[in-house]
């Protein structure tokens, strides 16, 4: 009996972590490998992920599992994978591509973030400014808003050439995908040459139709199709505060949406300074009464 509770434990924890990919993307290299809290899509001829995708969650952004810099061959990829050697004196660090400080949970989130199969070579300059700011960015949604989800990766069709005895391409343009599914669909695009960057994160805002165009991925096929067509030709900065700075964000005057979710029938989690007290989601839910208010 002992037994059997323990395999039933497995069996559940299995499905709890399937549910991390609700939303997978297609893969062009027909190599999905899923792990427990992160999956991919592996390209054997670029010797990289052309994709990985994962839910986080405030848990997981809360986490405190301490890095372990175990860099190691990923057990489920059978070939073209890269080693640690290829990475010496290449000129480029050993990014992650679902961030390391996403995977802090538990031990195993922690160990599977060092796969190599989750590693693609960035920039020093650009791994730790704008990449980093943009992963910060993703982990300050997900604590006021709760989990999203979230794809990355090099455009692998636009590489730099190679480097090491396996001949690792060198991605010229990364991407990030970010999903938000409740209280309503939100998707927002981002493409970053792989260098140091300048300007603000909404100047590399782009549409999921636009990524979409460059790597021939299909991101959330499993969505509606009516309500995958709105959301990924559409950018809105306002709902993912890239239109304000840091004080404006925190400013005290900032109150919740008064919107009810369109798919949840729940109360929207945006904060809004509009006076009408809904944000841009939200303007057609404003009863007549209060349509007279001026909109910010």
């Amino acid at each position: 009996m002992k037994n059997l509770i323990i395999a039933y434990a497995v069996v559940i924890t299995s499905c709890l972590n399937a549910q991390e990919f609700d939303y997978q993307p297609t893969s062009t290299t027909d190599q999905i490998i899923k792990h427990s809290y992160y999956s991919l899509s592996y390209s054997p001829k670029y010797k990289l992920a052309e994709w990985v995708a994962y839910k986080l969650t405030p848990e997981m952004v809360n986490g405190q599992e301490k890095p372990t810099h175990d860099y190691r061959a990923d057990p489920k990829v059978s070939s073209g994978m890269p080693e640690l050697s290829d990475y010496k004196n290449s000129g480029y660090v050993k990014a992650h591509l679902a961030s390391i400080d996403d995977m802090k949970i538990d031990q195993t989130a922690m160990s599977e973030g060092y796969y190599m199969s989750n590693i693609s070579p960035q920039s020093s300059a650009f791994n730790s400014g704008i990449w980093k700011d943009l992963e910060e960015k993703v982990r300050t949604w997900v604590q006021t808003n709760g989990e999203v989800y979230v794809v990355a990766g090099g455009i692998l069709k636009n590489n730099k050439g190679h480097f090491g005895v396996n001949k690792v391409s060198i991605p010229g343009e990364y991407y990030k995908v970010v999903l938000d599914t409740d209280p309503d669909y939100k998707v927002i695009g981002f493409i970053m040459t792989n260098a140091k960057g300048y300007g603000k994160l909404k100047s590399y805002a782009v549409s999921v139709d636009d990524i979409e165009t460059r790597t021939g991925i299909d991101f959330f096929p499993s969505l509606p199709d009516g309500i995958e067509e709105e959301i990924e030709g559409e950018i809105d900065l306002d709902y993912w505060t890239l239109n304000v700075n840091n004080s404006a964000s925190k400013n005290s005057a900032a109150v919740q949406c008064k919107g009810i979710g369109r798919t949840s029938g729940v109360r929207c989690k945006n904060k809004t300074t509009n006076l009408n007290g809904y944000c841009k989601l939200h303007q057609n839910q404003i009863p007549d009464s209060l349509k007279v208010v001026e909109q910010k």
